[in-house]
């Protein structure tokens, strides 16, 4: 079996939840999202069939608390029936994985088990 998945970072994500908007992909995967709205979060549990991970953060105005919680509340529980998990990071900004301080080692580690669950994401949907 094919599969195209696809990653976001940023407003990435954006692009990833436009793909999935039209069945373009398989997987998909974000990390501290931007430019979605809590109306998008629907949207996403309404059309999109690709199973979804997204990487989130403490600190991050443009995926903050209340966005996180709607995620989990739409998506989260079952209820996006291809699956969905968030990972949080704690102690971390929006962009640590792809522009944190790597001498920080709360920032290093949050970066590669970003990457981690993301591989893995992959893989458990083979």
């Amino acid at each position: 079996m094919k599969l195209i998945d696809a990653i976001g970072f940023c407003y990435g994500v954006r692009l990833v939840f436009n793909l999935a908007f039209e069945h373009k992909i398989d997987v998909a995967v974000g990390n501290h999202p931007s430019l979605l709205q809590l109306e998008d979060l629907d949207t996403y549990a309404e059309k999109a069939i690709a199973p979804l991970l997204l990487n989130t953060c403490e600190t991050d105005s443009q995926f903050p608390p209340e966005k996180q919680t709607k995620a989990d509340a739409v998506l989260g529980g079952g209820k996006f029936k291809p699956g969905y998990e968030r990972k949080y990071f704690a102690g971390v900004v929006h962009g640590f994985s792809v522009r944190g301080d790597l001498n920080d080692p709360v920032v290093k580690a949050a970066k590669e088990e970003a990457f981690k669950y993301s591989v893995e994401w992959f893989i458990k949907q083979l």
